[in-house]
């Protein structure tokens, strides 16, 4: 009888009207019952201007959507690839690059080594014509 009594009214105490309290959905209890039970959102509630656009013009909207999207992704495409190519072409003429100092280098240090053998001979030479 308690419990009847503390879900169906509130009595406040100043006054001796009650305030009738709804039953919580489902039979689960939030603890909220001052709460009022709310709707769904209806398409009545939406603004006049999208409610007026009929089914066809919202298809044909979305698809013209999806086509700009489509275009604009087409755009980003070619653009990361041109800028992949070039990155490609830097990275290889880097890569030449290096490779031909490389080689330059490593004739140096053998031209060197041979000049160096060279005088040894020649000053072998020159003891033996001394």
């Amino acid at each position: 009888m308690e419990a009847e009594a503390s879900t169906s009214a509130i009595v406040p105490q100043d006054t001796d009207t009650a305030i009738p309290l709804r039953a919580s959905a489902g039979g689960r209890e939030s603890g909220k019952l001052w709460k009022s039970t709310r709707a769904a959102t209806r398409r009545t509630q939406m603004p006049k201007s999208l409610k007026s656009k009929s089914w066809e013009a919202r298809v044909a909207e979305r698809t013209q959507e999806e086509a700009t999207r489509k275009i604009a992704k087409e755009m980003r495409d070619e653009k990361q690839a041109e800028a992949d190519r070039k990155r490609e072409v830097l990275r290889e003429r880097r890569k030449v690059k290096e490779e031909k100092a490389r080689l330059e280098a490593m004739a140096a240090k053998l031209s060197a080594k041979k000049l160096a053998r060279m005088k040894k001979r020649a000053g072998r030479s020159k003891t033996v014509q001394q």
